[in-house]
Formats: C-alpha cells, structure tokens, sequence
C-alpha cells in the first residue's frame, strides 16, 4: 500500500443488486449474495497501488448487505472543477488524459475494468496534482 500523504479518508456505502427471486442457481446450489461476490473481489483491489487510481483501505458487509467502503479521498474533482468555471490548457488537457489512460491501464492489466468513468470520479491531489480514478461501485473483475 502507498502513503495516503495528504489524502482524507473517505467513507462511502452502497448495496450490491440483489439476485433475482431464485435462491438457486442453475446448479441447484444456492447464490452467494453479491455482497460477498463483491468483498472477495474487492480484497484484490485493495492490495493495488498505482499513482493514478486511488487507494482502497477496506471493506465491511453491514445489516441488510449494505457494503461501507473506506479509500483514499480528495474533495477536487473534474466536474467540480469544470462547473466553477476552471479553464483548463491544451497541456493540461493531455496531462489528465494521459493520467486517467495510466491508471486505467493499470486496472486493465489487472482484470479490473472502470465501469463508471466520468468527470466526477477523476479527482485531482494538491501536492503534484496527480490524477486519479475513483469509482469502486462501478469496476467489474
């Protein structure tokens, strides 16, 4: 795991889809519930570091399959950035897409796949405004 160095911790909770109305699966076995799909795979994804996604610390399954995630967390983001009026140079523009593609490759090269690219989940550090992927609810394994 890499040092957190200026970032806050964020907390954010979600739940999983639910299987349909089958207990069973085709093999006559029953369905784990996709929220122990999810912190299975999610122990992989904790264990990544690269400059240009953020850092996952852990994951708890709460009441209900409700699903707390704890991960590095920087309040800066694109889509913030772009409705406060932030213009954004040629060099600039090439930076974070050459950042975003640098984090997303290394998912990819991983078996990680970003579901959920968008502006708000590209947030941006203070220190070497380094940018990096967010989005965990979103990534498929």
């Amino acid at each position: 795991m890499g040092s957190l160095g200026r970032a806050q911790i964020g907390i954010s909770t979600f739940f999983p889809s639910p299987h349909p109305t089958d207990q069973c699966g085709t093999n006559g076995l029953p369905l784990t519930p996709n929220s122990i799909v999810i912190i299975g795979r999610f122990q992989r994804l904790k264990t990544l570091y690269h400059q240009n996604v953020c850092q996952y610390l852990d994951i708890i399954r709460a009441k209900h399959e409700r699903l707390i995630v704890a991960e590095e967390f920087y309040s800066e983001n694109l889509q913030l950035a772009l409705k406060n009026g932030k213009k954004f140079s040629y060099t600039d523009i090439k930076t974070i897409a050459f950042q975003v593609v640098q984090g997303l490759s290394f998912l990819n090269a991983h078996g990680i796949v970003n579901r959920n690219l968008s502006p708000v989940n590209i947030v941006f550090t203070p220190k070497v405004r380094i940018f990096t992927i967010h989005g965990h609810d979103q990534m498929s394994f």
